[in-house]
């Protein structure tokens, strides 16, 4: 680089400080930036630089992976897949260490290998397949210097001087490039936007900076004593995307394309000398994203600091697209740029093809049309020089066209001026000329405020004339509209203050100027007289706000671009004055007008509206040979064509589209245009004709009898005017016809036999129109089959219009059309005789509809022909889903069917059907003759039933069962069963099939799987529901909670506590409790030989009652009432009943307590047996002893409760006595014992009974006990008497005890 260069560009580095300064410490995470892989000392590090134009991946010898880099050991080979995009082939692989050396990798069958001995950089260079053949001139070109005429300043070089040197860009053209939108929309994050659609709202800047290898930051290169790290910069300016208008953002394009570059910090602020931070602009993979909220017009500016090598280079995408432009051109190119360079310069064209403004319509950087900044580009010698710093400069969409809109450098100023255009192109009869003046019509309007946001469109002005002083700022303009001064047209600008009024043009035409409509548009107010009829007129004053009319005269012409000056009357004391350009095109008009060639045929062509002179398409050429195609004009009903606005000169009208109905007209007519003029030409189309001669040919199947003749069949042929569907229409003619002894209907008055008059031309020849024909038999010969179908024939002009065409279809539709071959019949009919047809009507036996499994489809039945006995197999015949088979077209007979295999769920048919087919009339081609076959479908009845604790049956209903195909293990039925067993109907005969319960109704368990066969008529299948026995246990207790009652009392209650347990959730049940007289006494048991039940009014006593389960355990409580003098001689068992409550209201028994032994549910019925004992000496009766303890055991030796059902144990007082109350009943002895002698005194142990003298009476005898102890003192002589009921002569009189039995009740 030159030091002066060098110099400026760290001039404007320096400038650039102004505005990265206060970005210090703020940055934007570089994407894709990855930290390395944590790597152990024996390792090593492979990693892969990512390349253009084709890949290098790690290969493992079986398949690619993704990865970046990989951590191997050291020495160890490594493997790589090398693979080219499409027009691209490998130039070079090679391998960088970090101790700096590069070696060439040898590459085989997209494969190559690598050792690593310490860290290594793989990186591949691609080149394109087309580039050696190449012209030099493509792949280096010239170095071209700057001047000040040829080329425009770089706005880092302030002069532009000839000491600067381009520096050369290397251009490769490749297959594709990416355009900015499509950059955008691959790439932008749906964290910000969603890209549904592109609209340019503004622009950015953006500031690549570029850094020698080491610097951190924008501050550590702005640092005075690191300047010499900065290497280049530069800014561009870049368009502005809205592309999702519910995102806060817009986006931006920022990627630069810098070779071996390194990410380092992307800083935003406000477009300014400030340079405010703006921290919420975000930068992200090359899309900046800038809040909406900030001002569009180059208010966001950001930079973008990159670190390179010596070897870094910069890449800007160009695109080309041609409109037509003559010569040959690339489409794609990538240009390479030395970074420090200040233009990027390419040539886009090939094969000696010239390039120069008038072709270049359109010209974007970096997303901004620039195709009007003739700062930012040029073209010299056909080379295109965008001004800038490459790394700025990152891709470059042209479109060329033959109406662009560039003009060359020298154009005049205001061309390029902001001055607005008005939509639409005024169309001149006559060449427009500087200082012409046209008064149009217009609506104008005064809004007493700036317009300066009703309308885009804001007039132009000139600095040159806002001089000094409030007239000279508004009469000037005004002034040069009127004529009244010449314009200083060199520095135009566009202007909106004071703008308070509108105006909006009418389409009109003004003498031989076509002028469009316009949308409305400001003029600034100027205090001047103009009058109504748009004449300088001083005083002039109208007081409405809106008043009509414009003046408009020409200020300068460039192109097809005029700059106008317009001015309204004078309203309000102002006048409405703007500037602006209007698009024109000047010439004549060319036009055609057609007429039928055959007007003698006119009334034919009434039969059919298609003909028509409308839609006719005549083309202008600029040459004779009708390849400079200028535009087409279309004719309408009545041949009156279109019209074409031409330059004045000769041109070629040519018919490239017929009319339909008419044939094409080849014939070039010459025409000649004149300005204001418009030339018509007259021209000619034949109608088209189809002179049919042939309708029908008719013949008789081969193999029929010879006697038979198609002599005599009869035709219905319609004619309708349309090539649609005619479904519905009303034909225009009917004609009948009747065929020769060849078969043949000619369209022929010699062969009509009724209907209209045929078709004829004016010549009375028959003919056809463009249209739509049926053709239907409507009487057939003797012995022949009537043929039933309609013959759809249309008649349309053929593809290029140079003849009609005949095509048929069996629907009005016309689906499935084909060709008719020039002059053959329209319908060729083959004739058959007539046929029978046997049909077998399958339906079920028992229900017309059928049955809910099986199927009427599928049986086979065969037919046999009976000749002389004897039958002949003809076919076999299966039936649909309707049950219907048929053989058809059969030879008229005698028959026999029989079936063969019946359908699935049914049974076969065993009868033989006969038929006698016969033929029965004419005109039929098929006679039916049909046999109804009833089928016995099979029936299976499965029934869902449990077994109660009894033995009995009961049916389940409410459990949900399926029924599974086995063969497909499909479920094919699913139901709830009902009291009543569920019989299916039309299961296959022999298959097999399992019934699966899939919920068992509460209080059952769920059954298994039931497999059976469907076997013949009637299939049983039984299916039994385990119960879910719960458990019961009882406690029986008297109101005192023991197990007596009193047997003295006429009511007396009995408490029951039962207690269920594994009852089912859900379930309802119902309790029954009994009480079960168990006899005590023999006379007892001899009355009730059989258990009996207490009664009640005739009746067991019984207590019910019915719960559902909400837990598996649950308690109920029962109390009943007795009269228990009834039951002395007895004890009461409770016995209880459990029974399950189905959904349809039955009982089953589920569970029974009944054990007569079990003493938890048995009460007894009891007395009082109250004994009162005395204790003596035994040697001195009347001397009664204290503290002696008694003790009454019952039968088994345990020790009696009293009647509070504690132990009957006493302690004998200062009398010697003791008493007890026991309960009592028959069935219970019990008998009284000396437990413990008082003090002094020897036990005895003698034992004495105590039972009731009577049997189921109860007495009030008086038993006496003596109970005698000896004292220790005198050796025992106690006498060993055992009394009840007596007294013995006893010589020492001992303890008396008194037993009385009596009915007594028992104490609580």
């Amino acid at each position: 680089m030159k030091r002066k260069t060098k110099s400026r560009l760290l001039a404007l580095a320096t400038a650039m400080t102004m505005v990265v300064s206060s970005f210090a410490g703020v940055a934007y995470a570089a994407e894709g930036q990855k930290a390395s892989p944590l790597k152990l000392e024996d390792q090593t590090e492979v990693r892969i630089e990512k390349s253009d134009n084709g890949s290098v991946k790690f290969y493992d010898g079986e398949k690619v992976t993704e990865e970046e880099s990989k951590l191997v050991n050291k020495d160890e080979k490594v493997e790589l897949e090398v693979k080219a995009n499409d027009g691209y082939e490998l130039e070079k692989l090679e391998a960088k260490t970090t101790s700096g050396e590069t070696s060439q990798i040898e590459v085989k069958d997209n494969k190559a290998e690598v050792t690593a001995t310490e860290d290594t950089v793989i990186k591949a260079t691609f080149k394109s397949k087309s580039t050696e053949n190449a012209t030099e001139e493509q792949k280096q070109p010239e170095e071209v210097t700057n001047t000040p005429a040829e080329q425009p300043a770089s706005e880092d070089n302030e002069t532009g001087g000839d000491d600067v040197t381009l520096m050369p860009s290397k251009s490769e053209e490749v297959v594709a490039t990416t355009s900015t939108e499509q950059y955008l929309k691959e790439n932008v994050s749906a964290n910000y936007a969603n890209v549904k659609s592109f609209k340019t709202v503004g622009s950015m800047t953006i500031a690549p900076t570029l850094a020698t290898e080491g610097t951190t930051s924008l501050d550590d290169l702005w640092a005075a004593q690191n300047i010499d790290k900065f290497k280049s910069a530069g800014y561009s300016t870049v368009a502005l995307y809205d592309v999702d208008k519910n995102s806060d953002y817009y986006v931006a394009y920022a990627q630069p394309q810098v070779t071996d570059a390194k990410f380092v910090q992307a800083l935003a602020a406000k477009n300014n000398t400030k340079a405010e931070l703006r921290k919420d602009v975000v930068y992200d993979n090359g899309v900046v994203y800038v809040p909406k909220k900030y001002d569009t017009n180059n208010d966001t500016r950001i930079q973008l600091l990159y670190t390179t090598t010596d070897e870094s280079v910069a890449k800007t995408e160009v695109s080309v697209k041609n409109n037509g432009v003559e010569g040959n051109f690339v489409e794609n190119l990538v240009v390479t740029s030395k970074p420090e360079s200040n233009v990027v310069q390419f040539k886009i064209t090939k094969d000696g093809t010239e390039l120069d403004y008038y072709s270049v319509k359109s010209i974007k950087i970096n997303g901004k049309e620039v195709v009007n900044d003739m700062k930012a580009w040029a073209i010299k010698d056909s080379t295109i020089i965008i001004n800038g710093v490459p790394a700025s400069i990152n891709k470059v969409e042209i479109e060329l066209s033959n109406d662009a809109i560039l003009v060359k450098p020298d154009a005049p100023a205001w061309y390029t001026s902001p001055v607005m255009t008005l939509p639409g192109t005024w169309e001149f009869g006559h060449e427009p000329q500087v200082n012409e003046v046209l008064k149009i019509n217009a609506v104008n309007d005064y809004h007493g405020y700036d317009t300066a946001d009703i309308t885009g469109y804001h007039y132009g002005n000139s600095t040159a004339w806002q001089e000094a002083g409030y007239q000279s700022k508004y009469i000037y303009p005004a002034e040069v509209a009127l004529g009244l001064r010449d314009p200083k047209l060199d520095d135009l600008d566009a202007m909106h203050s004071d703008s308070t009024r509108t105006s909006q043009i009418v389409a009109q035409t003004v003498g031989d100027v076509k002028i469009p409509a316009s949308p409305t548009f400001s003029l600034i107010c100027s205090h001047i007289g103009v009058s109504s009829d748009l004449e300088y007129a001083p005083g002039a004053n109208n007081p409405a706000t809106v008043d009509p009319g414009l003046r408009v005269r020409i200020l300068g012409k460039s192109g097809n671009t005029l700059l106008c000056s317009f001015i309204s009357p004078t309203a309000y004391t102002q006048a409405g004055v703007g500037i602006y350009k209007v698009t024109y095109q000047a010439g004549g008009k060319g036009k055609v007008q057609k007429a039928n060639a055959k007007p003698e045929e006119s009334e034919l062509l009434k039969n059919c509206p298609l003909y028509t002179l409308a839609g006719a398409e005549y083309t202008f050429y600029g040459d004779e040979a009708c390849t400079d195609a200028r535009g087409t004009v279309t004719t309408d009903a009545n041949g009156t064509s279109t019209e074409i606005s031409l330059k004045a000169g000769t041109y070629y009208a040519k018919e490239t589209k017929a009319p339909y109905g008419y044939l094409l007209n080849s014939k070039v007519y010459p025409v000649t245009v004149t300005n204001g003029q418009t030339t018509v030409v007259d021209v000619k189309d034949i109608p088209m004709f189809d002179p049919i001669n042939l309708l029908v040919n008719k013949k008789i199947e081969k193999g029929a009898d010879k006697s038979l003749s198609v002599e005599g069949a009869e035709f219905e042929v319609k004619y309708y005017a349309s090539v649609g569907d005619i479904t519905g229409a009303e034909p225009v003619r009917t004609w009948k016809f009747k065929a020769d002894a060849n078969g043949d209907v000619k369209y022929r008055d010699s062969y009509k036999i009724g209907g209209d008059e045929l078709l004829k031309d004016s010549n009375g020849a028959p003919t056809a129109l463009v249209g739509t024909c049926t053709i239907k038999e409507t009487k057939a010969p003797k012995g022949l089959a009537l043929d039933e179908r309609t013959i759809y024939v249309r008649i349309t002009p053929n593809a290029d219009n140079s003849d009609v065409t005949q095509s048929y279809s069996e629907v009005p539709s016309f689906e499935n059309a084909k060709e008719i071959t020039k002059g053959a019949a329209l319908f060729d009919q083959i004739e058959k005789t007539q046929k029978v047809n046997l049909i077998v009507k399958k339906v079920d036996a028992e229900n017309a509809q059928g049955q809910e499994f099986g199927t009427l489809a599928g049986a086979i039945y065969s037919v046999f022909r009976v000749e002389a006995n004897t039958e002949t197999f003809v076919v076999d015949i299966v039936t649909d889903a309707a049950g219907i088979a048929k053989a058809m077209g059969l030879a008229p007979g005698r028959y026999t069917i029989k079936e063969k295999t019946p359908s699935k769920g049914y049974l076969l048919d065993s009868n033989i059907y006969q038929v006698d087919a016969k033929i029965k009339e004419i005109n039929t081609a098929f006679f039916d003759y049909a046999v109804t076959s009833k089928e016995t479908p099979t029936n299976t009845i499965v029934e869902k039933y449990t077994t109660d604790i009894n033995g009995k049956k009961h049916p389940v209903v409410g459990a949900k069962l399926q029924l599974v195909d086995v063969e497909n293990s499909q479920v094919i039925k699913e139901w709830v069963t009902e009291k009543k067993p569920t019989s299916i109907k039309g299961l296959t005969d022999g298959n097999m099939y399992t019934i699966k319960e899939v919920e068992a109704p509460a209080g059952f368990e769920t059954a298994e799987p039931t497999t059976f066969t469907v076997k013949g008529t009637s299939t049983v299948v039984s299916v039994e529901d385990k119960i879910k026995e719960p458990k019961i246990t009882t406690l029986a207790t008297a109101q005192d909670g023991t197990h007596f009652i009193d047997g003295t009392k006429t009511e007396q209650i009995i408490n029951e506590k039962m207690m269920t347990s594994d009852l089912a959730i859900g379930a309802k049940y119902r309790t029954v409790a009994k009480l079960a007289m168990v006899p005590t006494t023999d006379a007892a048991k001899a009355k009730h030989k059989e258990l009996t039940y207490v009664q009640k009014d005739g009746k067991d006593y019984e207590l019910t009652k019915e719960f559902t389960a909400d837990s598996e355990k649950m308690t109920h409580d029962f109390q009943f009432k007795i009269d228990a003098t009834k039951y002395a001689s007895y004890k009461l068992v409770v016995v209880e009943e459990l029974e399950l409550i189905t959904r349809d209201g039955n009982r089953v028994p589920v569970g029974r307590h009944a054990k007569l032994d079990n003493e938890d549910q048995t009460v007894r019925v009891s007395m009082l047996l109250d004994i009162n004992i005395a204790k003596a000496d035994a040697n001195n009766v009347g001397h009664f002893l204290k503290g002696a303890e008694i003790t009454v055991f019952n039968e088994d030796g345990t020790v009696a409760k009293d009647v509070n059902g504690k132990d009957a144990i006493g302690i004998t007082d200062e009398n010697g006595k003791v008493s007890f109350s026991i309960p009592y009943s028959f069935e219970h002895k019990y008998y009284v014992q000396e437990t413990k002698a008082p003090n002094g005194y020897a036990i005895s142990h003698e034992k004495f009974e105590v039972k009731p003298t009577g049997d189921d009476k109860l007495g009030t005898d008086l038993i006496k006990i003596n109970v005698l102890d000896e004292a220790l003192i005198i050796p025992p002589t106690g006498v060993d008497n055992k009394v009840i009921g007596i007294t013995g002569g006893i010589a020492a009189l001992a303890l008396v005890g008194l037993l009385v039995l009596r009915r007594k009740q028992k104490k609580q």
